[in-house]
């Protein structure tokens, strides 16, 4: 691990603690440059800085609060690939939290890191920011902390991502941060015991937060696209109240490529439009999650809506798919499709079959046809640990049994890629289904290799009488 890190501490007025705090990351391994960017103190905040060893340099605007300006301006002033922040107003820091920031990123294990704590409270986390994260980005909501200044990441993941000037600087990196496919991790680095803030003086902060939040809302079309908050009446279509059936199995969940359909639609979609050769170009080259859908995406512009629905109505049901739907919903199962496919396709070939819950990936489209445009309604999530791939499909789950009311032992879920893997793995029954991944194979407790979607009757029956 011979790679260098760049410690960047934000401070404004921090007299009292940043020495302490600048301390502690100079003792810390790996760190060999560490700069206090001052947001034009009046106290000695600079002069202690300097003392205790920092570089000290003053943030290009003027502004209160300023905490992204002096972010942004510390990430361009760093010489090192690995840029870590930490607030400066911590009282009992130590070089081992910033150490426990910076070791997942030199060990591989991720791009980003978000420190996640004890702390004595969490007011604006709690009441502005993770309400609208729920509504909006059920992918981030996993984070504990999602407001914490404690971060570290490789200089690429700070180049994608956009540092508001504000108090929203903190979780508008980290909504970009997993947007943009990095592997993130979450890690507990001890007790934060911090300055704490007037209630009165956390009415702005909560602003800005949730201003920054809509915002990407807003850019990301999530906004007109509300499905997490009031799912529109193609999403569901109950057939019955779920708590008329005594199964211990009252959810199942369905991939849609190589799960409930024999083939994949992107794949169909290049066949039939002639556009393979760009599609093997944006796999090999574009790293898997938010980045590669969204470039996916893109070759489909100028497309018709309908040449779409039609190319979808023309794959093949998974042999014994109907068979499979009609019990369970005999039985009083709801049934739910979890795709990073996309859902006007997936509504096109399923209608007339009893599934309750779509949730997918929306193209944009204006006029019938294909902007190019992508809204993703989970991105890479990270939840409950989870770095095994770049895209995860567990927010959704928990999402569904939530709205269903069950808990997630009454769930099954099916699945045959990679992407499936946390989700087969969190619910009561998991089963991959000609699976192409050897994660999913250890993940499930069925593995089904043959293209026979009535196979897993045999094991859902044991669960639904």
């Amino acid at each position: 691990m011979g790679m260098k890190a760049t410690v960047v501490i934000p401070a404004k007025d921090e007299g009292a603690t940043i020495a302490e705090v600048v301390r502690a990351a100079k003792q810390a391994r790996w760190v060999d440059e560490v700069i206090v960017m001052d947001g034009h103190s009046t106290d000695n905040t600079i002069e202690e800085a300097k003392r205790a060893g920092a570089k000290v340099i003053m943030q290009s605007k003027k502004l209160y609060p300023g905490k992204g300006v002096a972010m942004r301006d510390g990430f361009k002033a760093a010489s090192n690939d690995i840029i870590a922040f930490v607030d400066a107003d911590i009282v009992n820091i130590g070089p081992a939290m910033l150490e426990q920031l910076i070791e997942p990123i030199l060990k591989g294990e991720a791009d980003f890191v978000k420190g996640t704590f004890e702390r004595a409270a969490g007011r604006v986390t709690e009441l502005a920011a993770k309400p609208l994260l729920n509504i909006f980005f059920p992918e981030v909501v996993g984070f504990s902390q999602p407001l914490s200044g404690e971060i570290a990441g490789r200089r690429w993941v700070f180049e994608h991502v956009k540092f508001e000037e504000n108090w929203g600087v903190d979780i508008g990196v980290l909504i970009d941060a997993v947007r943009s496919g990095a592997r993130i991790k979450e890690i507990h680095i001890g007790f934060k015991d911090h300055i704490m803030k007037p209630l009165l003086d956390l009415r702005e902060m909560a602003y800005q937060v949730a201003e920054t939040i809509i915002k990407r809302a807003e850019k990301q079309n999530a906004i007109k696209n509300l499905a997490w908050i009031s799912p529109p009446s193609y999403w569901i279509t109950h057939h019955g109240a779920i708590t008329k059936t005594k199964s211990k199995i009252k959810l199942v969940i369905f991939d849609f490529d190589g799960t409930l359909v024999d083939g994949r639609l992107i794949d169909k979609l290049a066949e039939k439009f002639g556009f393979i050769e760009k599609l093997e170009i944006v796999r090999k080259t574009v790293p898997p999650g938010h980045k590669q859908s969204t470039e996916i995406a893109k070759l489909l512009r100028g497309f018709n809506v309908q040449d779409l629905l039609n190319a979808a109505r023309e794959i093949p049901l998974m042999t014994g798919a109907e068979e499979v739907l009609q019990e369970l919903k005999n039985v009083g199962c709801y049934m739910g499709i979890i795709s990073d496919s996309y859902r006007r396709a997936i509504k096109a070939k399923t209608n007339g079959l009893p599934i309750d819950y779509i949730i997918a990936n929306e193209l944009d489209a204006q006029d019938g046809i294909f902007t190019g445009g992508l809204h993703m309604p989970f991105g890479w999530t990270k939840k409950d640990g989870c770095l095994k791939h770049s895209v995860c499909k567990l927010a959704a789950v928990i999402r569904l049994a939530g709205e269903v009311g069950v808990d997630m032992q009454e769930v099954a879920a099916i699945g045959n890629g990679d992407v499936d893997t946390c989700m087969v793995e969190a619910v009561g029954m998991g089963i991959a289904f000609n699976p192409s991944s050897v994660r999913l194979i250890e993940a499930a407790d069925v593995v089904i290799k043959e293209k026979d979607l009535r196979k897993i009757l045999e094991y859902l029956r044991k669960r639904l009488l």
